[in-house]
């Protein structure tokens, strides 16, 4: 899975190649949060998920991702979702391991641009666990199906 990092021709960094349940490493600096949100320390970007369709990635300098977070946390029925190193294939060599545990924040749903992602892809979530983050997702925003 290649991508490609380009800048349009108002100035905003735009990459191609992203697909929908990869995981880069974005840097949301405390300054850019508020209150639970989720952020960073200072050059120490976090894990963030992919979950925009890959639609709006061709067209758009932005995408939905939830935050991946080691530390133990509270869970809720129907919300964040556990990980485990079987859930992530890693992708590239030169970014930040991604170990693949923790927990994937549903709740914690964000824009992000993509000049807040840092170097390329680190890994892949699966299909199974994507599908769980998706349910995940549902429940947080109220959305049922029938």
């Amino acid at each position: 899975m290649v991508v490609q990092r380009t800048t349009t021709a108002d100035g905003h960094v735009q990459i191609k190649g992203i697909r929908r349940g990869m995981v880069f490493w974005a840097d949301v600096p405390p300054p850019a949060t508020q209150g639970r949100e989720q952020h960073n320390e200072p050059g120490k970007p976090r894990p963030w998920i992919i979950v925009s369709s890959d639609k709006l990635h061709q067209r758009r300098t932005n995408v939905l991702a939830v935050p991946v977070t080691t530390r133990e946390i509270d869970s809720f029925p129907g919300g964040n979702v556990f990980l485990d190193v079987s859930d992530a294939t890693p992708l590239a060599t030169d970014a930040p391991r991604f170990e693949g545990k923790g927990t994937a924040l549903t709740e914690q749903l964000r824009v992000l641009a993509h000049s807040r992602l840092k170097g390329p892809p680190a890994a892949v979530i699966t299909r199974m666990k994507m599908a769980e983050i998706d349910a995940g997702l549902l429940y947080v925003l109220g959305i049922e199906l029938r």
